[in-house]
């Protein structure tokens, strides 16, 4: 015998490409597995939540109650947890606990969101952040005056 055959030499490539091909599957599966665990609770189906408007409701020389209109547009109550005011970098200068009530689905209402005059910003552009309990963000932009 003067070498492989071309017979034994093909079989070998099958059996190694299948074996890589296992090898491959199970760190991908394992990586995969990792990046969920990191990842938390995943955002929930059907949810969604919407800023509809921003309006001020009370001004006086302590500070500004806003009016922040929300629309819950998914299929699921939300229960509203956090509001944020953030600046133009995206850093957060301001929050709001905003108490866990729920917000049913298609339901329109808003939520006060109380600003003392120290940490009012005037004519800087502001992002209104609101979080619910259930991972879901809803972002309204606006300056206030």
């Amino acid at each position: 015998m003067n070498g492989v055959s071309p017979i034994v030499s093909a079989l070998l490539l099958v059996v190694i490409s299948v074996a890589a091909s296992i090898l491959i599957y199970f760190w991908v599966t394992s990586f995969q597995g990792q990046v969920t665990q990191q990842a938390g609770t995943p955002k929930a189906l059907g949810a969604c939540l919407k800023v509809e408007g921003l309006e001020v409701a009370v001004r006086d020389t302590s500070g500004v109650a806003y009016r922040i209109w929300l629309k819950n547009c998914g299929s699921q109550t939300l229960h509203l947890d956090y509001v944020y005011l953030l600046d133009l970098s995206g850093n957060v200068y301001y929050s709001y606990l905003a108490g866990g009530w729920s917000l049913s689905p298609q339901d329109t209402q808003y939520l006060w969101l109380w600003v003392p005059i120290d940490k009012l910003r005037i004519s800087e552009r502001t992002t209104v952040k609101v979080v619910t309990a259930e991972g879901i963000e809803a972002y309204y932009v606006f300056t206030p005056t």
